[in-house]
């Protein structure tokens, strides 16, 4: 008598079972395709806040005025958007060629240009700052054959409010500008209220007061006057 055969049940289990494992096999793939799509579909989260946006710039450029005012104990100077806007203005007329044109408004204004765009408003402030050294409060003048009219606009006590800008070149590197109401260097005067830090204001000045519009080169205030006769 012949022995019955198994083959058939074996196969039969196996075709059963195989779908089983293959199924189980595919099962975490299919989860991770799954969650790809959610992600894809999921609205990408906000950048984190850039160096170069609006805001950061405003504290930067209020920040770094303030470090040098509290060195000579001035009030500490506010943003002011009106400020700001108007610098904005003047730099996206002046975007084409960057070249440091005052706007001869009713400001008191420093201008600055670095050739590559890796330049920062404290690096532009902190320039500018530089220029104490050639400052003699005593006197109340500039040295000889430098420029000191960027510092004196910063410390102007008188100053208080601040709007700056830092707009990109066409022509490449970077542009900033910073206005200050009530400007500043004016013919005459401190940027000191008493003798304390410097000379005293010898003599009052008409406020729309306005010297001669100085060369392309310039970049400080056009409201000071300097005892030398350039306007810086």
């Amino acid at each position: 008598m012949p022995q019955p055969s198994f083959l058939p049940p074996l196969l039969l289990c196996t075709a059963i079972l195989l779908p089983i494992v293959v199924s189980q096999q595919q099962s975490p793939s299919n989860a991770g395709n799954s969650q790809s799509t959610e992600t894809a579909n999921q609205s990408p989260p906000p950048p984190p806040q850039s160096r170069r946006s609006t805001p950061f710039f405003a504290r930067e450029f209020l920040s770094a005025h303030n470090k040098v005012r509290m060195n000579v104990t001035h009030p500490l100077l506010n943003w002011d958007r009106k400020l700001a806007r108007y610098a904005r203005r003047w730099g996206m007329k002046r975007v084409a060629d960057c070249k440091m044109i005052h706007s001869y408004g009713p400001y008191g204004e420093n201008l600055f240009w670095g050739a590559l765009d890796h330049w920062t408003p404290t690096e532009a402030v902190e320039s500018w700052s530089k220029e104490k050294q050639f400052y003699d409060p005593q006197n109340n003048a500039c040295s000889e054959g430098e420029m000191c009219g960027h510092y004196t606009q910063i410390i102007w006590k008188d100053s208080i409010k601040l709007g700056c800008t830092r707009v990109k070149c066409q022509t490449g590197g970077v542009l900033m500008i910073c206005e200050y109401d009530p400007p500043g260097n004016y013919v005459n005067e401190s940027p000191f209220a008493t003798a304390n830090g410097g000379a005293t204001a010898t003599a009052s000045v008409n406020p729309n007061f306005l010297p001669s519009p100085p060369s392309n080169e310039s970049a400080g205030s056009p409201h000071r006057k300097m005892a030398d006769g350039s306007s810086k």
